[in-house]
């Protein structure tokens, strides 16, 4: 049986109509987004036939063939989950459970939403698919951004309103989550927004070394200059350790995961979603 949304729900997204809107894709732009993305798993399939049975075009290489398709196959996938993309309003719309709150400095985006070879998702695709158990993510948008991001859902605020915007909204969240990073704009929202969570409810990530080269420096540059935000002083990370959870007396606990080729965000996530498991069992 689908949950009935709390009062508030219908307030968030009451306010989200308030806020100043992207350019909206239109339906049949978004039909179109959903047409791109079986256009390019059709030419990822065929891409396998070639590969197996030879070249299906007279002259061309075999391999040649493969890049060929392979590239295009991987851009109208991308390009057709953008347009098909919701924003926050959207989302929340077809969602009654209690957003997550995403928190990023907007230069995180050239690392979180490029997609990694291999399993053809973003580091927020991954992270957000991973906690859509606990509730849908929404985050503020860059503004100018273009097309609508792939990952959380967007809500677009005006420059002199995103603090005033995001106090309000954090309200009717039930966690957060925040990429670690640098910038002005981050402090203030590491500042401000987090305390309005329970320790427990917050989650700060950093992506592991195959993700991030310099994580140890941009982690020591966040330590450095946030230290004034915690109550606690902020533990060294090792190289599997990519979350940092904290007791509601904002004891610090670094999350780990089994290296393979690459640590393993699912199990490192668990003991967070395990708080929000034992929430519901006692609701």
């Amino acid at each position: 049986m689908a949950s009935t949304p709390p009062p508030y729900h219908s307030e968030l997204i009451q306010y989200l109509a308030t806020l100043p809107q992207p350019r909206r894709v239109p339906f049949h732009q978004r039909t179109l987004g959903l047409l791109i993305i079986l256009v390019g798993v059709v030419v990822g399939v065929l891409g396998m036939i070639q590969s197996i049975n030879g070249s299906i075009v007279p002259d061309m290489p075999p391999g040649m063939m493969t890049g060929v398709v392979n590239l295009v196959s991987i851009f109208c996938s991308a390009y057709g989950v953008k347009l098909a993309c919701k924003t926050a309003e959207e989302t929340l719309g077809s969602d009654p459970r209690l957003p997550i709150l995403y928190l990023r400095a907007f230069k995180s985006d050239a690392l979180t939403l490029n997609p990694r070879m291999g399993s053809g998702l973003t580091l927020e695709q991954e992270m957000i698919l991973l906690l859509k158990g606990i509730g849908p993510v929404i985050a503020i948008g860059e503004p100018g951004a273009g097309l609508p991001r792939v990952g959380a859902s967007r809500f677009y605020v005006s420059h002199d309103k995103w603090q005033e915007a995001l106090l309000k909204i954090s309200k009717y969240c039930q966690a957060v989550v925040a990429t670690i990073g640098d910038g002005d704009g981050f402090e203030w929202e590491v500042g401000n927004i987090l305390p309005l969570f329970e320790p427990s409810k917050i989650l700060l990530y950093l992506p592991d070394k195959n993700r991030l080269k310099d994580r140890q420096t941009v982690y020591q540059k966040f330590c450095d200059r946030m230290r004034g935000h915690f109550r606690r002083e902020l533990p060294e990370l090792k190289d599997n350790e990519v979350f940092l959870t904290f007791d509601n007396d904002w004891s610090p606990h670094p999350l780990a995961g089994k290296v393979a080729k690459k640590v393993s965000l699912k199990e490192a996530i668990q003991p967070f979603h395990a708080i929000f498991e034992s929430s519901s069992a006692l609701s």
